[in-house]
């Protein structure tokens, strides 16, 4: 059947996650969980979609993770 949600178990409790109505993690505009200190990116939260686009927003993330530790 193939990606259609994150599994997240514990992980919801644990790093306070958010989520989307769809299901899907919610991220700000660097990526950045509820926990400022997590990062998600790909079809976690953007839901199934193609693989450049997962590509894509992981280069993006790795920017904003970058500034982020250069703080």
């Amino acid at each position: 059947m193939g990606f259609t949600q994150p599994i997240l178990e514990d992980f919801e409790e644990h790093l306070n996650l958010e989520l989307e109505k769809n299901g899907n993690i919610k991220v700000n505009d660097q990526f950045q969980i509820s926990n400022s200190k997590v990062f998600a990116v790909g079809d976690a939260v953007n839901g199934p979609g193609l693989v450049v686009s997962a590509i894509a927003s992981g280069q993006k993330a790795a920017i904003e993770i970058n500034n982020f530790l250069s703080e």
